[in-house]
């Protein structure tokens, strides 16, 4: 009798601990809502993830082979637990994030509706694209901005598309004349440069730090 209790308190053991795996979700989630602030947090989330994903298979892959119990619910827990953090990786490249700030929206809707604005980090810089609410693409404009830096971008009135780079200071913004697109250095944090009348930035476009 004692040695039965001794294997089955060795089976126990043996299953990984809910409330750590629980943890680590936990941790994954959130280093994957860093994108929505600075593009490294990619850098740190993906392979903090994959890592996390191998673990946990082996570790239930061992715990279902010593016990010997290939049920269904044992592989649907094994699963569970690594199906979810694998998609918050997969998701947002299918357009799906986690809510951003309204100064980084992934899109980001004109006031009239009529367009959205795409701002993604590329290994040559930042790119900037805007489409009609048809997904027709209407401008594809590459940057040299640092890819790894913070930018930050919102629509202001008149269908007006701003961007704050967080390197240099620098505001650019988009607006439409006729059916193209024209990109204007607007100026440097909160000082016009530009003599075209494009008006003011809006004010939640520039990261709390520089307001």
């Amino acid at each position: 009798m004692e040695h039965a209790k001794v294997n089955e308190t060795e089976k126990v053991s043996l299953k990984p601990s809910t409330l750590f795996l629980i943890i680590l979700n936990a941790l994954i989630f959130l280093c994957l809502l860093l994108p929505g602030l600075n593009p490294v947090g990619w850098i740190l989330a993906v392979p903090m993830t994959l890592v996390f994903m191998a673990i946990s298979g082996i570790w239930h892959g061992i715990w279902i082979f010593f016990n010997q119990k290939f049920h269904p619910h044992n592989i649907i827990r094994c699963l569970g637990f690594v199906l979810p953090v694998a998609g918050l990786v997969v998701l947002p490249y299918l357009g799906f994030e986690p809510s951003r700030p309204i100064n980084k929206q992934k899109p980001a809707i004109s006031e009239s509706g009529q367009f959205s604005a795409f701002v993604i980090a590329e290994p040559s810089g930042w790119n900037v694209e805007i489409r009609n609410m048809d997904g027709l693409s209407l401008l594809d404009y590459k940057t040299e901005m640092i890819p790894h830096l913070n930018v930050f971008w919102i629509w202001g009135p008149a269908d007006t598309f701003w961007l704050y780079n967080s390197d240099d200071g620098q505001v650019h913004c988009w607006h439409q004349i006729a059916s193209d697109w024209k990109h204007t250095v607007w100026g440097h944090g909160h000082k016009k440069k530009t003599k075209e009348d494009l008006g003011m930035p809006p004010f939640n476009l520039y990261p709390d730090y520089a307001r």
